[in-house]
């Protein structure tokens, strides 16, 4: 079964298709704690994973892909566990989806959960000073646009200092990813093309932005590692730090491979997103 689901999602970029990923249940370790609300929306609600023991634990919050227009938390409990077994306390959010609530409500409700995040952090056994933000895909965007356009965090009472760091997988860089015809409801025609994208706001706000980690799979054939570079080129060119972790002969849907004990060989980014945080 492992052997066919991963030839599966090497064909099929359907998130929905993690799900069997699930089926291995975290031991006694780890807690979780379900559908909290960040905000009043059906959609504003988040999960936690972290371990029965965490004290002061760095916190990462993780968004999910999706295209910005279906998902659900519920498909990405492994990710939750894996990284509360690395020593994160782990906070999933769902967000508004397009095209009913296109650009910028997913961005907004990024921030909102990163507000809930530094709010409740010690409820959970989370440090609120040491804050991680990171997704997958769209979720990668939503991260990276935290990052790199102050004016979400500003907008609930934060800023970028208040982010320890940034993890993005396969998050799109720019608008080769973002104006496709497939996104029409996603990013409205008479949103300004700079508005959205990580590559052109990199030079205006990198100098500002916490340490980031672009995550990209060298068989990626939705976002390019080509493109994932010229990001990290146009950070470093605004005075930001970052660092690139490429992964040979792993694709989109793949890299989330490395949330799972099941699938050694899929670059193990969970790993990594723990080194980063210092774990």
């Amino acid at each position: 079964m492992v052997i066919f689901l991963g030839m599966v999602m090497s064909a099929c970029a359907n998130e929905a298709l993690l799900i069997p990923l699930n089926w291995s249940k975290a031991g006694g370790q780890i807690a979780a704690t379900t559908d909290l609300a960040y905000g009043s929306d059906a959609r504003q609600k988040l999960d936690v994973y972290r371990p029965q023991a965490a004290r002061r634990a760095p916190v990462i919050l993780f968004w999910y892909g999706g295209s910005w227009q279906h998902g659900d938390k519920s498909y990405y409990q492994f990710v939750g566990t894996s990284l509360a077994q690395r020593g994160f306390v782990a906070i999933l959010p769902d967000y508004r989806l397009a095209p009913e609530h296109p650009f910028p409500a997913f961005v907004e409700d990024a921030a909102s959960a990163v507000r809930w995040a530094r709010d409740y952090a010690e409820d959970h056994g989370g440090d609120p000073n040491r804050i991680y933000v990171s997704g997958h895909s769209a979720g990668g965007h939503s991260a990276l646009m935290l990052a790199l356009d102050p004016q979400y965090l500003r907008a609930v009472g934060l800023a970028p200092s208040d982010i320890a760091g940034v993890v993005s997988l396969a998050g799109p860089t720019g608008l080769g990813n973002l104006r496709g015809e497939g996104l029409k409801g996603v990013f409205p025609p008479t949103v300004p093309d700079g508005a959205f994208s990580p590559i052109a706001l990199a030079p205006l706000h990198a100098a500002t932005a916490p340490p980031i980690l672009l995550m990209t799979g060298l068989d990626d054939d939705v976002v390019y590692a080509s493109s994932v570079a010229k990001l990290a080129d146009s950070i470093r060119a605004g005075g930001g730090t970052v660092a690139v972790k490429a992964y040979p002969g792993i694709g989109h849907i793949e890299l989330m491979l490395g949330f799972s004990d099941s699938f050694k060989g899929s670059g193990k980014g969970a790993d990594d997103m723990a080194r980063f945080a210092g774990l």
